[in-house]
């Protein structure tokens, strides 16, 4: 189906001819008079730089050209933009759309380009995948620094064969000229700087990567425009997609090319007023993507259907699905036709039918898939089979002649079922029939090999010897204290002949009468029949006589004895009880349950020896007998109970007395020994402590046996300790704090091993400086076993320093009313403790009269030392407010024109001292320093008339606000 086109149309050129030549006198210009020199300067991964050079004489002039070449020659006129502002130039239907879309730039990309240069392009760029430009694949891209990327193959030479040019100026792009199957971002001539400016980078996995180039804030040759656009090829889409940031000139007549174009120059596209024209962009978004044609409709080949056939019949019927299909367009159908041109919802016969399906787009374009359906003939004939036959021969016959018939055919669904027989001999079914039983196998076998059978026997009987079936065979055991068995009955053999007058007889293998005693072991009875025509068979009946009778073994008595002295066993005699059987010889023998010979001595402990009786039937009896041999036991000690003491007074040990262990014995002769752990004898005195007394019994046979007994000496007596003396100091210099010598308490203690800690009340470090006031000590001693003893120490530190108290110099103030001014200062105050009060009279903030005051300032601390410090504050009145002014004046180095005028003004007022006189003067010189304004600063001016308002305000002049109070240079008197 072919696919609408996202534009409202497409121009096709026919003027083809007198447009290529008028592009190809630009390019021969070009290429004739430019003479480009070309250097390559290859980098990694296979990309190289060619740099072209071009004179700017040639460039400027170019530039001015291109623009005018819209109005002057007369190919704009020819490409009228569709209405939507999309625009084409093919000479065929279009391969591409183009619309414009949201801007939505990616981030940078990152990977730079090895060399940038005015007019140069930049071969063998790898895209990372393949990407469909025009209906041809590519895997790499070619950059040109003016703003074009171009598709294609390297010469020999390493030279793109669709970008020959480097240069500049922005053209046509549907003209063919030395650049061709291209993509223009914004072209001109522009001139990168740095490789910052262009990057590009592969993104995403596949099938949906993406290749980013991105123009960075290039700046255009001659001009203050820039360039900054992104180009996106996708992977899969081969979409196109141009994001321009900014596109801008102020070179008045430079046009830009904004579009792609084919190898051939046969088809371009591009938005209205973006081939060679004057435009510029911010924001923008572009997008290139290709018209898919219109194809076939796509069906997903259905699975072929075996089936059986229905039952009793030789078709099967199947409802067949129309099979799954896609179409690019809607209405488009689907059609089944069979091999055998019966209808689709028809039974289908055995065998292969096939059905193609055909699919019709609306265009009538087709595609066809098949399907098969096979039907298979399982079900087997029934058979049935003649009757048996059964027939008797003479003796002197070894066949019979017999007709059996032939098997029928009950049903068959496909009614090609063909019976065959065959005998189990594999002779002809007419052939005759040998003596015994001949099995017909009866088949029917239809066309699809289903097949069934049945059976037929034909049994010959020809006159046979009897046949005779004898008495179970007999296993009995020996007669009591006898060597042989009385049978009372063999029993009677049993025989069937087809003809009468058989005759019986039975013969022992020992040759015996058939009722006489039989011997131990086995006699063979042979019973034989014979029937009338001398035919006999013979059978044998086995008589198997046991002797299961055990030998006869005398009771033996058990023995008990006890050690030899001083080793654990004994030596005994021991005799072999009588043994009788009866079937003559028996053998005795006996075992000892410790496996040693029976002459061998016994250990102590109970030893059972077994004497067995055997006979020549391996008949065994047995009886046990008990060697007891009995040992010494060791003596058993009982020690004292544990002892736990404490340590004597005043030392580190025990006197202690540990008494004495118990012993029982069976024998008497022992004797006791005991061992102290550490060495000491028994009654020497018992260390602080664990102290362990083995005692150990040794019996007469030297049997020994032991038993601990343990002494544990504790501790419990504390240690002595006294405290050094206390103290009492007075801070270091300048500190709140002082360093002290503690000295260290006196210990006494039993045990050794005593450890001494110190804690101050103030949780400090021993060695840490103490602070004013009381510490106390507490001295702890601490022995091994925990015992400890306390004593506290104090120390006392006493703040006998004074604070220090900072004043300020003497300063002057200007009175600002004829009350003075009030005064401000500041005062600090510091101790080696802490100041708790500063107090200055007068204070800060109060009114002082006119003339000269002292400040007294006193500050005090918490140990109630105390200092004081003064300083003084003059308040200038009206007079001295006024030779400072005039000093003032005479310091500018006025003109005496300027100057005398302000100063006679000014004394004027001072000699009028108080009152309305002064007030008026002073107004005067205000107004004169307006007058003299043209001759003094701003500052100036400024400072002259707040003096004079001031001196006005201590006048005590009506209408007049003083200004703010302000410290002049300090003085000390």
């Amino acid at each position: 189906m072919r696919r609408t086109l996202g534009i409202s149309g497409f121009v096709r050129f026919f003027g083809t001819m007198t447009l290529s030549t008028a592009v190809l006198a630009v390019v021969s210009s070009c290429s004739e008079s430019t003479a480009p020199e070309m250097t390559h300067q290859p980098s990694s991964d296979d990309v190289a730089v060619i740099e072209y050079s071009y004179p700017d004489s040639l460039k400027n002039p170019l530039v001015a050209a291109a623009a005018s070449r819209l109005g002057s020659n007369g190919i704009s006129a020819n490409l009228v933009a569709p209405s939507d502002g999309a625009f084409s130039a093919a000479t065929g239907a279009p391969t591409y759309t183009v619309a414009a879309v949201a801007f939505a730039p990616e981030a940078a990309p990152t990977v730079r380009v090895p060399k940038v240069c005015d007019d140069c392009v930049i071969t063998g760029i790898p895209l990372g995948f393949t990407f469909a430009f025009y209906g041809q694949s590519f895997d790499k891209l070619t950059i040109g620094s003016n703003g074009i990327v171009g598709f294609g193959a390297l010469d020999g030479n390493g030279n793109p064969t669709n970008m020959t040019d480097g240069c500049c100026w922005s053209r046509f792009i549907h003209l063919k000229d030395a650049n061709n199957n291209i993509i223009a971002l914004g072209w001109a001539d522009w001139v990168p700087v740095t490789t910052n400016q262009i990057k590009y980078e592969t993104r995403g996995s596949a099938p949906n990567r993406r290749f980013i180039l991105q123009f960075t804030n290039i700046g255009e040759n001659g001009g203050n425009g820039h360039i900054t656009a992104q180009l996106v090829l996708y992977e899969s889409s081969n979409e196109i997609a141009l994001y321009t940031t900014e596109l801008s000139t102020t070179v008045a007549k430079r046009a830009f090319t904004q579009g792609i174009e084919n190898l051939a120059a046969t088809e371009s596209y591009f938005i209205a007023g973006r081939d060679s024209a004057k435009f510029a962009l911010a924001n923008d978004g572009l997008k290139f993507t290709p018209v898919s044609p219109n194809k076939p409709p796509v069906i997903t080949a259905p699975s072929n259907i075996s089936l059986d056939a229905d039952a009793k019949a030789c078709v099967a019927s199947s409802t067949l699905s129309a099979p799954v299909f896609t179409d690019d367009a809607p209405g488009a159908t689907i059609s089944g036709v069979r091999s055998d041109a019966l209808e689709l919802s028809a039974a289908y016969p055995k065998g292969t039918t096939t059905v193609t399906w055909t699919a019709t787009d609306v265009e009538g374009l087709k595609s066809s898939v098949s399907q098969t359906v096979t039907v298979a003939d399982k079900e087997k004939p029934a058979l049935t089979a003649p009757a048996n036959i059964s027939v008797r021969v003479n003796v002197s016959v070894s066949f019979a002649s017999v007709s059996v018939g032939t098997a029928t055919v009950t049903s068959d669904n496909c009614h090609d079922a063909v019976v065959s027989g065959a005998r189990s001999d594999n002779a002809p079914l007419n052939a005759g029939y040998p003596l015994g039983v001949t099995t017909i196998t009866w088949t029917a076998l239809d066309a699809s090999g289903n097949s069934s059978s049945a059976t037929q026997t034909v049994t010959v009987t020809p006159n046979v010897a009897p046949k005779l079936m004898v008495p179970a065979n007999i296993v009995v055991g020996t007669d009591a204290r006898a060597c042989l068995a009385n049978i009372a009955s063999l029993g009677t053999p049993v025989f069937k002949d087809d003809l009468d007058g058989v005759k019986l007889v039975g013969e022992r293998s020992d040759k015996l009468a058939l009722d006489a005693a039989y011997p131990k072991g086995l006699t063979k009875v042979t019973w034989t029949a014979t029937d009338a025509d001398g035919a006999s068979v013979s059978a044998d009946q086995l008589v198997t006589v046991n002797d299961l009778e055990a030998p006869s073994l005398e009771a033996v008595s058990n023995i008990s004895v006890r050690q030899e002295r001083g080793v654990p066993r004994a030596a005994v005699a021991l005799s072999q009880p009588g043994a009788s059987d009866n079937c003559g010889s028996v053998e005795v023998y006996g075992a000892r349950s410790d496996n040693q010979p029976l002459s061998a001595v016994f250990q102590v402990g109970v030893t059972t020896v077994t004497w067995t009786a055997k006979d020549g039937s391996q008949n065994l009896a047995k009886v046990s007998q008990t060697i007891t041999v009995v040992g010494n036991a060791p003596p058993v000690v009982t020690p004292a109970a544990n002892i736990v003491a404490n340590t004597d007074r005043g030392v580190c040990v025990a006197s202690v007395n540990v008494g004495a262990a118990s012993v029982h014995d069976d024998i008497d002769g022992w004797s006791l020994a005991g061992e102290r752990s550490d060495g000491q004898a028994l009654n020497a005195v018992y260390p602080k402590g664990v102290t362990t007394l083995t005692w150990t019994a040794t019996d007469y046979d030297y049997a020994t046996s032991s038993a601990k007994q343990t002494v544990t000496v504790q501790d419990k007596e504390n240690p002595s300790i006294v405290a050094p003396r206390s103290l009492s100091v007075v801070t270091d210099r300048g500190l709140p704090t002082a360093v002290v010598a503690t000295g260290s308490p006196s210990v006494e203690e039993n045990c050794p091993l005593v450890r001494v800690d110190g804690s101050r009340s103030d949780g400090a470090a021993l060695g840490a400086s103490y602070p004013v006031g009381v510490t106390t000590i507490t001295w702890k001693a601490t022995d091994a076993s925990g015992n400890s003893a306390s004593a506290t120490q104090t120390i006392t530190v006493r703040d006998e320093e004074a604070p220090v108290v900072i004043v300020p110099n003497d300063f002057i103030v200007n009175a600002t009313s004829p009350s003075g001014a009030v005064v401000k200062y500041s005062v600090t105050a510091s101790d080696n403790v802490g100041v708790v009060s500063l107090v200055c009279t007068p204070s800060s903030g109060s009114v002082f009269g006119i003339g000269y005051k002292e400040i007294d300032c006193v500050a005090r601390d918490a140990a109630g030392n105390s200092k004081s410090s003064e300083f003084g504050v003059k308040v200038l009145g009206a007079h001295d407010q006024i030779l400072n002014l005039v000093a003032y004046i005479g310091s500018l180095n006025l003109s005496n024109g300027v100057a005398n005028p302000l100063v006679n003004q000014l004394n004027a007022a001072d000699r009028d001292g108080s009152g309305s006189q002064a007030c008026k003067k002073m107004d005067d010189f205000v107004h004169l320093v307006s007058v003299k304004n043209g001759s003094l600063s701003t500052a100036q001016s400024s400072k002259m008339v707040t003096d004079a308002r001031r001196i006005q305000s201590v006048l005590g002049c009506a209408g007049v606000a003083a200004p703010a109070s302000t410290r002049s240079l300090g003085f000390r008197g």
